[in-house]
């Protein structure tokens, strides 16, 4: 209430509710004068260089036998990635090209750190199945880098699982649904 009636005497001039760009910021009182414009702190946010978000190498595999296989590689910037349905080498002719923002890349980033990619282990094999799921996945941010791939087998899979679950793990998914994103919302 007090605020109220300051405004009302005079002493103080209320903003109201919508304030945009537009608005002054301050207001006097005895000459009636406005200045200053509503400054937006997000406005002067400076995102990070994009060759320090975006790995240096990227390059991803997954598919099997029975199944398509897509394959993502990072080419002067852009991620080229393409779907096959038969064991084909790489043909960057056939590849859709997609030039993420520094934001997604940040938001990759994010998870690789969150699933603690940068431990996971060379190969993930499990033993005595043919056929199934094969992946690989090579990154370089410089100073990290991960080089793994699996068979029928996933990071964070215990040794004893490996013989009777070959389903993605929590991490996996984790990893190929940032990627999915970062190629634009493809589900991998």
């Amino acid at each position: 209430m007090a605020t109220l009636d300051n405004s009302e005497a005079g002493k103080l001039m209320l903003g109201g509710c919508c304030v945009t760009e537009e608005s002054t910021k301050w207001y006097c009182v005895d000459c009636e004068h406005e200045f200053g414009q509503y400054w937006d702190p997000l406005k002067d946010l400076k995102l990070p260089d994009l060759g320090r978000v975006r790995p240096l190498t990227l390059e991803f595999s997954i598919g099997g036998f029975s199944q398509g296989s897509l394959y993502v590689k990072l080419i002067n910037g852009q991620l080229l990635y393409y779907y096959s349905y038969a064991p084909l080498p790489w043909d960057q002719a056939d590849a859709k090209a997609i030039l993420p923002t520094v934001e997604q890349w940040i938001d990759f980033k994010t998870v690789l750190n969150s699933i603690n990619a940068w431990a996971w282990d060379s190969d993930y094999f499990t033993p005595d199945v043919c056929d199934g799921t094969q992946w690989e996945l090579k990154i370089n941010y410089g100073n990290k880098r991960i080089k793994t791939y699996g068979d029928n087998a996933y990071p964070g899979t215990k040794d004893d699982d490996m013989i009777f679950n070959l389903s993605r793990t929590p991490e996996f998914t984790a990893f190929v649904d940032a990627l999915g994103l970062l190629l634009g919302g493809v589900d991998i």
